[in-house]
Order: structure tokens, then C-alpha cells, then sequence
């Protein structure tokens, strides 16, 4: 049985799995209709997507399973969001000269998030003393 301490880290998997599915809404938008707005091939867009949803799908079900060694899947979400990042930090540079400046705002602005989140879980993970209030 997961004590206080762990059911609120378990929370983290939620706002992780929530922010991945926002992003996944965001990148299938601009795929289908927006894309030519951001420069980038087509192609390119559909495997970020795909990615947010993997990390989505795979926060959220570390949130419903809730599994009692929950700091190893952390640390395993954690190491997907840095891989995103850098995913998506190489496809800007690859695209260079094709993207807009409103994929640059976008992708930008979400790897900022997204490093702001780890940094959240990472420090969640190392400090056991906080978020024990439920």
C-alpha cells in the first residue's frame, strides 16, 4: 500500500500525462490543419505526436496502476521528457531553414515547460519530505 507521501508523487504522474496529451492536441492540430503555418514537413510533426502520446499514455497509466515502486517509472518519465526535448530541440535545428517563427515560439515555449516540469519531478523524486499533504 503506497503511504500519503507516495499517492501525492503518484499525482505527478497525472500532470505529467496531462501536459503530454495538451501537447499531443497541439501537434495533431498543427499536422492537420496548421502545418503550413509552422514549416515543418508533415512528417516530422506526426512523430513529435507521437511521442507526446506515448509519454501520455504511459504518465496516465502509471497514475491509474499506481505502482508501488513508483520512483523507478519517474525517474523513466523524467528520461522521456529530456528525450523529447532534445528530440525536439535536433528537428528545429534539422528544419532550420524551413520553420517559421511561430514553430520556433511554439517549440520553444513547450521545451521550456516541459524542463520546468522535470526539474518539478526530479526534485519531487529526490526530496522525501515534501508533498505530504493530500
Amino acid at each position: 500500500m503506497l503511504g500519503p507521501n507516495s499517492q501525492n508523487r503518484i499525482k505527478f504522474f497525472l500532470f505529467d500525462g496531462i501536459g503530454a496529451c495538451i501537447s499531443t492536441f497541439f501537434l495533431l492540430g498543427f499536422t492537420l490543419f496548421f502545418n503550413k503555418y509552422f514549416g515543418l514537413p508533415q512528417q516530422v510533426l506526426l512523430h513529435l505526436t507521437l511521442a507526446a502520446t506515448f509519454i501520455a499514455l504511459f504518465s496516465l497509466s502509471c497514475f491509474l496502476l499506481k505502482p508501488k515502486k513508483y520512483q523507478i517509472f519517474m525517474g523513466i518519465i523524467i528520461g522521456y521528457n529530456i528525450i523529447y526535448c532534445i528530440f525536439t530541440l535536433f528537428t528545429l535545428i534539422e528544419n532550420g531553414n524551413t520553420i517559421t517563427p511561430a514553430a520556433i515560439g511554439y517549440f520553444t515555449l513547450e521545451i521550456l515547460i516541459i524542463l520546468i516540469i522535470i526539474n518539478i519531478e526530479w526534485y519531487a523524486l529526490k526530496n522525501k519530505n515534501i508533498f505530504l499533504e493530500n
